[in-house]
């Protein structure tokens, strides 16, 4: 049998899973022997009552700890007692020599650490160690979701993409842009159906972006449009292209382009009587900052930092039609509202950068500039948003969206309407 002798403290353990609040250390009456035949040690308590015995007459039976019981009886009794409470109980038991249990309380209590005891002070580390290692597991369980990703995505990427092209397109500009998107679904994962659309057309037939992402038919369709590209920097091009990867990866369903209205904006129609299409309009911009936030933070998570940099701040460069636009918008309120929400949606992409030291300096210059136009009250709508609702965001895109919602109809709609 090991033995123990007085100068040991017992610490009783709570299991992680039925931890209790309560953290002592066990009372010196209710130290004990270790009993052999398992890997583990449990304890059984005995009585100190070696004065009892000598008075009574009794046989001592001894224990290793110097303590005992006054018959043999008693003891039987007291195994009996505590050995199957404590064989199958939700506890275990450790052993502190009792001159450093003794001198950690007293450290604690010097230091002002504030602890009731050591028994205390050793549970809240081995808590905040679990905390740490269920953190850890979160950590390696999403790597491995995403090395998995990968994995099919590089044995299937050959059949992910289905290339249509519409004109007379350059073939190896086509080649490249194939390529660029291959090499960010081997990296970061394949669409989120398995498969994407990507048409690339000769001319665009209108104004807008060079690239595009949908989802509306029930798979991500990727469009291109070449003679969009040609005045735009090919490192600008290929991060546009990687976006609309990005997107695919992340929103290539349905859902993410048919979101309901939210009771916000649903209220604010009816106070102030707006139009549905105008409503609509507004919804469409919390939805696309949303989404767009969401696909920087994802490239950057993804290692593809620099060129969503250069991207973000091609994106956040006044231009001429933008302040023309403006100078259009101001003098109605519902035009002014849109511009401000589309203002939104436009550097919306650079924010997660804001977080980079790398970048930051940079972006807030950037964002100063974009914004530079405005009046003062506007400029600060809009820094109040970026500075407040984009920090709460979650990997819910949908709550992201009713998020920025609310924040529009309150800082731009019922601001800009109620002084009517």
């Amino acid at each position: 049998m090991k033995t123990e002798n007085e100068n040991t403290t017992h610490i009783r353990l709570h299991p992680p899973e039925t931890h209790s609040p309560t953290r002592r250390a066990c009372s010196p009456n209710k130290q004990n022997a270790n009993l052999p035949g398992r890997h583990r040690s449990h304890a059984i308590p005995v009585s100190n009552t070696a004065t009892r015995a000598s008075k009574r007459g009794g046989t001592l039976h001894p224990n290793p700890m110097g303590r005992g019981c006054t018959t043999k009886g008693e003891f039987i009794r007291q195994a009996i007692r505590f050995f199957p409470k404590w064989e199958f109980a939700d506890y275990e038991y450790i052993e502190i020599p009792k001159e450093k249990y003794e001198k950690l309380n007293k450290a604690l209590k010097d230091m002002g650490i504030p602890y009731y005891n050591a028994a205390g002070f050793i549970e809240d580390q081995i808590d905040k160690a679990l905390q740490q290692y269920e953190k850890f597991q979160e950590e390696a369980e999403k790597a491995g979701k995403m090395e998995e990703r990968r994995k099919l995505s590089a044995r299937s990427v050959a059949s992910i993409v289905k290339l249509q092209t519409f004109g007379n397109v350059n073939g190896e500009l086509v080649k490249r842009l194939m390529n660029t998107l291959v090499e960010c679904y081997e990296r970061l994962g394949p669409p989120m159906t398995y498969s994407v659309n990507l048409n690339i057309f000769e001319t665009s037939g209108g104004q807008g972006f060079f690239a595009s992402h949908d989802a509306l038919q029930g798979k991500p369709t990727i469009n291109i449009y070449l003679d969009r590209i040609s005045c735009i920097p090919f490192n600008i091009v290929e991060a546009g292209i990687r976006r609309q990867a990005a997107h695919s990866i992340l929103h290539g369903s349905p859902e993410f382009y048919k979101i309901k209205f939210p009771e916000e904006l649903k209220q604010a129609i009816y106070d102030y009587g707006l139009p549905e299409n105008f409503a609509t309009e507004i919804l469409y911009g919390a939805a696309m900052a949303a989404k767009e936030y969401s696909v920087t933070k994802f490239l950057v998570e993804g290692g593809f930092i620099e060129d969503q940099a250069a991207y973000a701040k091609y994106m956040l460069k006044p231009t001429a039609e933008e302040l023309q636009a403006w100078d259009m918008a101001k003098s109605n309120s519902l035009a002014r509202i849109i511009y401000l929400t589309m203002t939104i949606r436009d550097v919306s992409c650079a924010i997660p950068l804001l977080e980079d030291s790398r970048f930051s300096y940079e972006i807030r210059k950037c964002l100063k500039e974009r914004i530079g136009h405005l009046p003062e009250n506007y400029k600060s709508a809009i820094q109040k948003i970026i500075g407040e609702m984009f920090r709460k965001f979650s990997e819910d895109i949908f709550k992201n969206v009713n998020m920025l919602v609310k924040a529009f109809v309150e800082d731009i709609i019922r601001k800009e309407l109620t002084t009517l």
